[in-house]
């Protein structure tokens, strides 16, 4: 496309795809997206400032921790503690207590499965990037070893009905941000899902969402510019900015990365519902 000179909407995660050239433009989620906006709300809005990261020891939750450990630094807050996890691990006792400075006593005492009075862990919010399934995991064992009190924070993989199958009202208050939400109190969101449910007989997905973003902004630039060149559709794409659509607002970078306003979510009640 950039060879050719055709304006192109990508909808990938890849790092360093609008590097290619000018007539690359990326439509999606990235990493870094969802970090700001996690981020930004905790310390503006919940005025959190003390952070720990518990994150898979896999390239995504690396990038993941990395992102969120350089944000909150430049934000002004601070990462108190950090620790990471195998992806096939179940038992997080070990993090947990790292975490939380809960020492164990000596298998030598009376009773050796008894913990010694937890201290205060030191941080306020606990950001943890993995998917719905693995967290419900971590939250009921955070519970087990009575670490309370602390804001759970955490990514787009965080929105699923898996989230609140394990253990819902211990992730009463959690944050999780994601690019589309079908409970979305948007009117256009709500006129999106009526359409695609008429059209396809079911709800449709983010990734769709995103496609249909991206199409939409590319048939009105076609509509408003008839007869126009490839490289009057691009100079329009860079002017995009606060686009309404079903994925949020949009506009384009200078590096023509779309940045975008994202849903920010969290629990209540067993429910998850949006909060901005």
């Amino acid at each position: 496309a950039q060879r050719l000179k055709v304006p192109i909407l990508t909808l990938t995660q890849r790092e360093g795809i609008t590097g290619i050239g000018d007539y690359v433009f990326r439509n999606f989620l990235t990493a870094a997206m969802q970090i700001r906006t996690v981020v930004q709300y905790a310390q503006a809005e919940l005025g959190l400032r003390r952070f720990a990261i518990l994150s898979p020891d896999d390239p995504y939750g690396q990038e993941m921790a990395r992102l969120f450990r350089e944000e909150v630094v430049r934000k002004g807050g601070e990462i108190r503690k950090e620790k990471s996890y195998k992806t096939d691990q179940t038992d997080f006792g070990e993090e947990i207590h790292a975490l939380a400075g809960i020492v164990p006593v000596s298998p030598d005492a009376e009773r050796p499965v008894a913990l010694q009075p937890k201290p205060n862990p030191g941080f306020e919010a606990l950001f943890i990037p993995d998917s719905a399934l693995r967290v419900g995991m971590i939250v009921s064992q955070l519970a087990y070893y009575d670490i309370t009190g602390i804001r759970l924070l955490g990514t787009s993989g965080w929105d699923s009905p898996e989230l609140l199958k394990t253990d819902p009202e211990r992730l009463q208050g959690a944050v999780f941000v994601d690019g589309f939400f079908p409970n979305s109190f948007r009117p256009e969101v709500n006129a999106f899902i009526e359409s695609f449910y008429l059209s396809y007989g079911r709800e449709p997905d983010a990734m769709e969402a995103l496609v249909y973003d991206a199409a939409a902004m590319a048939v009105r630039l076609i509509v408003e510019n008839r007869g126009g060149t490839r490289e009057a559709f691009r100079k329009g794409l860079t002017e995009v900015k606060g686009y309404q659509g079903v994925t949020g607002r949009t506009s384009f970078s200078p590096s023509r990365d779309a940045e975008k306003e994202l849903f920010i979510l969290t629990v209540k009640d067993g429910q998850i519902i949006q909060v901005k």
